[in-house]
C-alpha cells in the first residue's frame, strides 16, 4: 500500500497541540502551513482512495481547518 498508513500522528505533544492552537487562533500563516504540510498528504490519499477526486480533497481539508480555526478561536 502507498501513502500514509494513518491520518493522525500519535506520538503528538501536548506542546505542540498547544503551539498549533495558538497559533491558529492568531491566525499564524506557518501554523497553517504546518498543518497543512502534515496533514494534508493523508487526507488527499484518503480521499483519492474512496473515489473522491483532489478538488473534493481540498474541499474537506479547508472544511476541517475553519472548523478547527472557529473551534480554536472559541476555546472548544
Amino acid at each position: 500500500m502507498t501513502g500514509p498508513t494513518h491520518l493522525v500522528d500519535r506520538n503528538l505533544t501536548s506542546a505542540t497541540t498547544s503551539r498549533w492552537l495558538e497559533g491558529l487562533c492568531r491566525s499564524d500563516a506557518a501554523v497553517v502551513q504546518e498543518l497543512y504540510d502534515l496533514h494534508f498528504p493523508g487526507v488527499r490519499h484518503f480521499v483519492l482512495q474512496n473515489s473522491g477526486t483532489l478538488s473534493d480533497a481540498k474541499d474537506v481539508f479547508q472544511e476541517a481547518m475553519t472548523v478547527l480555526w472557529l473551534n480554536a478561536r472559541e476555546g472548544r
